[in-house]
């Protein structure tokens, strides 16, 4: 008997498993927790609830105490009362561990993502200039992997007169896998969220505004009574059409290098960013870096001077180069404006440099082989002469070029 329950229970456990993997498409191991998104969740919030309200006080006041920047929730009083307001209901917050909830003190109203451990500032500020609501959220999984993707729409109405139409929107889009969160600012509508025709969530404007500041009660607005979701129509109104799936991969010759030139020497990594953000938006910029290049190099030429009008010296640069295409590092390192400063370059003086690259939207059309081009370029031609007598003028210049260093396949 024993053994025959034994047999049943692992059949069950089979099964389970085996309704998971088709379900999911995927093998159980990447459904963390069972989370399974075989499809598209689009919700408007709900009236202000009391749910989990002393979960999310405690949540909001860690935020507030460890992880607030220094300009979020710059006039608000963690001493004095205030209210938690609740926007996602119990069927919805039980079933994708969710909820948007509002914190209300006075004049001040900010909206927060709570999803499991994570809490998230969405948008807020002063309610009397700007009257905050929740438009839309929406639950994904874009890339199939197991992990949500959580995308929020908080909007506000400003006062601007009689009809109090100036219209805004911060547009959240959190991956659960890589624990990021990428902004996205609509400053002329509300923003919603549909699929388009390929079943992607995709980010919409309203055609139509609310027209009075007062249509915004309790941090919600009926989406119904003033405006629709432009799809096909209107399409220039279309917020950021369509976000694309990142497949884009980095395919590197080597990741760590060694070469050197008549003016200086490298000696060099590639870290690459294993875990991507799954969207790309067109015409957005992203923040999140697709990989690193780090290296020092050692000056080998002779002494020289120079002036220039920051605080930080000139140092060698770093880009992938093809025959039509270049891709930059977003920053190679600070220059701040600075009073003219004089810089002495020494035979045998190391420089470390570092340089992000970013996964930007253009490059799923930037597909192809690089070359890694490092470049270290000095020019001064002398015109601070008067308050540097003893910097004369001078132009160094030479590169190091690594071929088919880097190929992009997308």
């Amino acid at each position: 008997m024993k053994k025959t329950a034994g047999v049943l229970l692992t059949l069950i456990m089979l099964l389970t498993a085996a309704l998971v993997f088709f379900a999911c498409d995927k093998t159980p191991e990447f459904a963390p927790n069972g989370i399974c998104i075989s499809e598209n969740f689009i919700f408007f919030p709900e009236e202000s609830n009391n749910l989990h309200n002393a979960k999310l006080r405690t949540a909001f006041e860690k935020f507030y105490n460890e992880d607030k920047q220094p300009y979020d929730l710059y006039s608000f009083d963690i001493n004095s009362s205030y209210e938690i307001h609740n926007y996602v209901g119990e069927k919805i917050s039980k079933k994708h561990h969710i909820d948007i909830f509002e914190v209300r003190q006075e004049s001040y109203s900010y909206f927060f993502l709570s999803y499991k451990d994570k809490v998230l500032l969405l948008d807020g500020g002063n309610a009397e200039k700007c009257r905050f609501y929740l438009t839309n959220f929406a639950i994904t999984d874009i890339d199939n992997d197991g992990y949500i993707e959580i995308l929020t729409s908080v909007s506000c109405i400003r006062k601007s007169g009689y009809y109090d139409k100036e219209n805004s929107s911060v547009v959240h889009v959190y991956d659960s896998k890589t624990d990021y969160t990428l902004s996205l600012n609509n400053h002329d509508f509300p923003t919603f969220f549909k699929e388009d025709e390929n079943g992607v969530v995709t980010i919409y404007n309203a055609i139509y505004q609310p027209r009075f500041f007062d249509d915004v009660e309790g941090g919600i607005y009926d989406p119904l009574s003033f405006y629709y979701i432009d799809t096909k129509e209107y399409s220039d109104y279309v917020v950021f059409k369509s976000p694309k799936l990142n497949t884009i991969n980095f395919d590197f010759k080597q990741r760590s290098f060694e070469a050197s030139c008549n003016l200086f020497n490298i000696v060099g990594t590639v870290n690459v960013i294993e875990d991507k953000f799954p969207y790309l938006f067109k015409d957005q910029l992203q923040y999140d870096i697709a990989f690193e290049v780090e290296f020092t190099m050692t000056y080998l030429g002779e002494p020289f001077s120079y002036v220039v009008a920051s605080n930080l010296p000139i140092r060698p640069s770093a880009k992938f180069v093809s025959d039509d295409k270049i891709i930059s590092p977003n920053m190679i390192s600070g220059r701040w404006w600075y009073p003219p400063t004089k810089h002495e370059v020494v035979t045998g003086q190391e420089t470390v440099v570092k340089s992000n690259f970013l996964c930007v939207y253009e490059y799923l059309n930037a597909v192809g082989t690089y070359d890694l081009v490092i470049s270290y370029d000095v020019d001064y031609d002398g015109r601070l002469s008067e308050d540097f007598p003893d910097v004369a003028p001078v132009s160094v210049h030479d590169q190091i070029v690594i071929e088919d260093f880097l190929t992009i396949t997308a």
